[in-house]
Parts: C-alpha cells; structure tokens; sequence
C-alpha cells in the first residue's frame, strides 16, 4: 500500500500518485486468518506520532438542526423540535446541535441574526440544558468569513492571498445596505466609482474557497497570523462560555488553503496544526469537557486536538448527488448518501485509532420525487452507521417520519459505539473492511461483539462470561445489477479464537437483523471446515444484509439478536443466563421474581431468562437458538407476550414477541 503523507499529496486518472513523501509498507493478505487490517501499521505509527487523544468520553448522540431546518433555523423551531424529541425519543440523545444559519455572516459568529434568535444563542443554549436537560451544540466555521462580513471589512490582512496577490483589497457586497458604516468603511474613491460593476466579482487577490461548498465563495484565515489566529480561537472559546460544550468546527480546510501568508516559512500543515492545538486550548480553558468534531478538515491535521471527525460528505435524501448542475459522477464532498457510505467504509481503520469517526447526521425522511432512497438503501445506510460505532445524531423532524423510519432511527439507539469492539489478536474489531485493497466501495464489513452469558450450575451461576459474535455487512452499492447473491467464506470475517469456540460440535447460528432469517451453517466432518459460505441470497441494488454470526456449541442456547436495535444484541441484551433441568426461577434469573406458571416435575429440560434494556419502551422480537425445542417455549415473566406469537424461523431457533419497559430491566423467562 502506498500511503501518501505529504502537504502536496495529488493523483491523475493515469494512477500516478505524486506527493513530497510517502510511505510504502508491504502488506502480505492471508486467506483464512481473519478479518485483515493492511492500514494498521500505518495508523498506529501515526497516532502515536501525534499524540491521539484517547478520550474517555463517551460518543454522543443527538439531533442536528442542519437537514431539517437548513438556514431557515431559529430559536423557536429549535426549542420545538427539542420538545418533540424528549416526548418521542425520551432520553436517548444527548445533545441538540444548532447547526449554520444563525449568525448575520460567517466570521462574525458573535453576531446572531436578531429576528430568528431573539434572545441571542447563550439564551438558546442555557433553555437547551436547564429546561429541557440536553447538551447544547452549536456549528461553526471559525477559519472563514464572508467577504462582506465585518471582521473582512476591519482586518482584510487576516486572510490568505492568493499567490502573487498581495494588494488585498476590500470590496463591498452587493447585500450590504449603502448607508451602512461598514459598507463605505474600506472604500476608496475608484472602488464607489466602479460599484455596479464590481459588486457581484468576489475579492480580489484572496485565496479561492473553489467549490469545497457548492455556490459560496468564502475567504480563509492566515493562520500564521498571530491576531488572526487569537481572533478565530476568541470565537470558539466564547462558544464554549456561552454554554454550548458540544462544538461542530466546520470548514477547517480553510485555514489550509493555497496561497501567499504572513510567514511564508510555515508549511500549511504545520500552521494548521498549530491552529487546532491553539483553538483546543483556548475551548478548555472556559470547559475542560468540551467535545469538538472537526468538519472537513485534512485527516492527519486532526489527528491529537479532535475528540471526533467527520470522515463522510455531507448526509442527503438523495443516493447520488443532484440535481442538475451538482454533477451526479462526483465521489468527493458533495452531498449524497453514496459518497458518505464510500468514506465511512475506506476510513473505517482511522476509528479509535486517530479519533472517533462521525459518518455524519442520519436523514430517514422521503422527500418528494427527489428521493432516491428506498427502504432497503436506508436500512443499509442504518446498519453501516450503528456498525462504525461513531457518533449517532438525527436531523427530521422525528414527528413527520412514518412509523417504519422512525423505527429504523430507534434501531441505532442507543449507539453501540460506547465501548470499544472487543479486539482479538491484530484485530481491533472495530469496523473493517475486508475488501478495502480491492474495491473502491467495499462491500464486506465486518465488526466483533458480544453478549453477557453464562450458565447456572445447580443451585449457583458461574461468572458471567462476555460471548463473542461478529457483525457482517454484506453489501451491493453498485446500480447493476437490480439484485445478486453475496457471499463470503466465514474463516475471513471470523476472529481465529471465534472460529475454534465450540469444537468440532460447533456452529455458526447466522441470523439476518433486519428480516429475522435465521440460517445455520456447520462443519464438515471429514475436513473440519465450514459446510458452506456465508450468503446473503438477494441484495437489492444500494443496500446491503446485515447479518450476526455466532459460533457456539450446537447443543447450548444462544441468544442472537432481536429486532429492536441493528447491534444485534451487545446493546438491548444485560445478560442471558440459562440452565438445564428445572431450577429456582430466582437462581436462573440472577434476581428476577418467581415465575406464576405451575411447572410439572420432569416438564421441562432447559429454562433460560434474557434481561433486557434500551432506555425506551418497546415492542420487538428477540431470536434464540433453544436445544432440542421442538413446540414453542413457555414464556413468562414482564417483558413477556402471549406465546402464540411465538414462531420457528429454524429447526430449534424461534422469534419471540417481547415487550420492554421505559426504564429499568426488563426480564423474559423461557421454558422447553
């Protein structure tokens, strides 16, 4: 693999990669050894190199004002959406983000728009945490302005010239009133002369902001500006005074673009560099809890300042860019659901490793003819986010959503990404993408997880024991075919320990999260290997099957997943305990109250009792593997239905109806 590291990193059509330096590392690929990570020398290095921060903090979930308000933001449609959340999605989010749109320009971020935040955003953001108890984000772009902002106007040396350019002068913008002060401030008199023509001609002589935000033209802070530097880490900081300890830093590229500087002897890497530790300090001096996301910011830049990253383009109701003239064949910045899957599955290796990856906002909604989303496509883009184990944040209006999407947004809370993936050998198992050297959108991912178990002996249960299990995403981004098979051997996508769990009388209980299909693949006698691959029959074009695979002995119960969270367990399920012969319910249940259901001695070989919890109330189905069950079980306890909803979906595997409260465990009592 050749990892360009340079400041002058750029390629061609013609595979010819130049940059100033690189590196080079031979990667040997080996069949049957589990998932692969080519990148992880390269990572480690680098984040050991720069210091990454190892936060303790927690991944956040919340709802972004951005998609669903756009700049027609305000501090009431804010506050109604925080209203709606807290009686729809209860506690399950913990931030609510004000995203742009707020301030009169970018670069003057102290300055709210007065008719849509009356009360100004510090108001905004003590109602957010005292009212309604959620964190307050705000967004911002703190290494740009707009060329008629006022700190344009009052410091146009603050910015970055374009090469060869070093008689900045101001103009004013057409969207400026004539009679303002700050319109006549920088204006000479062949400048008032020339007005109606040079009105709608961007700055001259500033560095270009290009098409990195379709249709704006905005300017980049010098950042070896001293003052201008201090400048844009005085507004994060106030930010963060104001009460918003959740920060969304948008745009950094800015502070990178090419061009003239005041110190030209600073590489454009190293001042940003020194920017983000900069505007890192000055944000925990007024709150050492502050979560910063960087926004299209370079990787390696991020890389020891960033609790978390944004790694994707911009989240759309559409799958590829549009409409007319965004042109649909982009796969960089903008925004589609095609170019975020692309980078949220390339820049998987970068997860916990430089920061905490953000795949960005989810979008549920249908939106007219526009919408090229189906049902499927927004599954697949579902299962991908919880899978990454980044941040999990909404941004529709959760009360316009249909049932079913609002239901696929409850599938990824809470986030499973608030404990590390356990790792085993090389492998993190955190999110990877097991073709990333040969496909450009990889589409077999693969991550590790695991459930509380453990059996009861008699009278006494043993320690509870955390079982693994893997996740797999079994992808088809393409466009062609309408639909195909895809399969994976089950050596690349399990972990060597969890391919020899069970011995020779293991299996692997494979169960699709999303239909509740349950499969079972075995070994072959005469070999040891599996039977057969991984499949997933039928993928529908952009979509994808995800699907847990646990490895167990054939004879022991197993809980595989449900269909009330896409994690497949590791978040719903507490613990599952179980026992052969009739025991104590009270033993069987580590704590949970006697079962009302009279039990004929000798009626009953196994009892086992799943503890569930989501922070919410539901009404799901949970997937057990129960030995040598061959009429449904008997179910009790408070999480329990009726068991004529009770139906086999495999020879001694069943879905059960369950109910789960608001708060506090529930617990499901199983006999057979």
């Amino acid at each position: 693999a050749m990892i360009p590291c340079g400041a002058y990193a750029s390629s061609s059509s013609f595979g010819v990669l130049a940059t100033d330096w690189a590196i080079l590392h031979a990667h040997q690929v080996k069949e049957s050894q589990g998932p692969q990570q080519p990148f992880a020398v390269y990572t480690r290095a680098v984040a050991t190199h720069a210091r990454a921060r190892r936060s303790a903090k927690l991944p956040p979930t919340g709802w972004c004002s951005w998609y669903e308000m756009m700049c027609d933001v305000s501090e009431e449609g804010v506050l109604e959406n925080a209203r709606r959340l807290k009686e729809t999605v209860e506690d399950l989010l913990d931030v609510v983000q004000l995203d742009d749109g707020y301030a009169r320009r970018w670069g003057d971020w102290g300055s709210p728009e007065t008719k849509k935040f009356p009360h100004g955003i510090e108001a905004l953001s003590r109602r957010l945490r005292l009212e309604l108890g959620y964190g307050a984000g705000l967004w911002m772009a703190p290494f740009t302005a707009d060329t008629d902002a006022g700190i344009t106007r009052a410091h146009p040396k603050f910015f970055t010239r374009r090469v060869g350019k070093a008689d900045v002068r101001a103009f004013r913008s057409s969207s400026l009133d004539e009679t303002t002060s700050n319109g006549d401030a920088f204006k000479s008199p062949k400048s008032r002369k020339h007005d109606e023509v040079r009105q709608h001609i961007p700055l001259r002589g500033f560095a270009n902001s290009a098409l990195t935000h379709p249709g704006k033209f905005f300017l980049g802070f010098d950042l070896t500006n001293e003052k201008a530097l201090a400048y844009a880490s005085h507004c994060v900081s106030g930010a963060v005074a104001a009460g918003y300890r959740f920060l969304k830093l948008d745009f950094l590229h800015a502070g990178a673009l090419p061009g003239t500087r005041r110190d030209n002897t600073v590489t454009r890497a190293a001042a940003m560099a020194n920017a983000l530790a900069s505007m890192r300090t000055e944000a925990e001096r007024e709150g050492d809890d502050v979560y910063i996301v960087g926004c299209s910011c370079p990787l390696g830049s991020a890389v020891g300042w960033a609790d978390a990253l944004r790694i994707s383009a911009d989240a759309s109701t559409r799958w590829l860019p549009g409409p007319f003239p965004l042109p649909a064949n982009d796969k960089t910045n903008l925004p589609a659901m095609r170019n975020v899957v692309r980078n949220v599955c390339s820049r998987a290796m970068l997860h916990r490793v430089w920061f905490t990856n953000n795949p960005d906002c989810l979008v549920l909604r249908a939106e007219g003819s526009s919408a090229d989303m189906s049902e499927a496509t927004i599954k697949a883009c579902v299962s991908l986010v919880v899978m990454s184990g980044g941040l999990v944040f909404l941004s529709d209006d959760v009360t316009k959503l249909s049932s079913d999407r609002f239901r696929y947004a409850l599938k990824a809370l809470p986030a499973l990404g608030a404990a590390p993936a356990p790792s085993c050998g090389s492998w993190s198992g955190e999110l990877t993408a097991i073709d990333v050297l040969t496909n450009e959108m990889p589409e077999t991912l693969v991550r590790r997880a695991t459930i509380s178990q453990c059996r009861c002996n008699g009278t006494a249960a043993t320690t509870l024991e955390q079982a693994p299990y893997t996740l797999v995403l079994l992808a088809h981004w393409c466009d062609v075919p309408a639909a195909r098979e895809r399969s994976v051997k089950l050596d690349d996508v399990l972990a060597p320990s969890d391919v020899a769990l069970g011995g020779d009388d293991a299996v692997a209980h494979v169960v699709d999260l999303w239909d509740g299909t349950y499969h079972e693949i075995g070994r072959d006698a005469s070999t040891g290997r599996w039977a057969e691959r991984l499949r997933a029959p039928r993928v529908a074009r952009r979509s994808a099957s995800l699907l847990a695979v646990h490895v167990a002995p054939r004879g022991l119960p197993r809980f595989l997943g449900s269909d009330m969270h896409a994690s497949g367990g590791a978040v719903e399920l507490q613990r599952f305990t179980y026992t052969r012969g009739i025991q104590n319910n009270s033993v069987v249940s580590r704590g949970a109250p006697s079962s009302p259901t009279a039990r004929p001695p000798g009626a009953v070989r196994w009892s086992a009792c799943a503890v569930l919890s989501l922070g919410r109330e539901d009404f799901g189905r949970v997937l057990l593997h129960l030995p040598g069950s061959r009429s449904p079980p008997r179910v009790s306890g408070d999480a329990s239905l009726p068991e004529s909803a009770c139906h086999r979906i495999g020879k001694c595997a069943w879905s059960v109806p369950v109910r789960v409260r608001a708060s506090g465990t529930s617990w499901l009592m199983l006999e057979w």
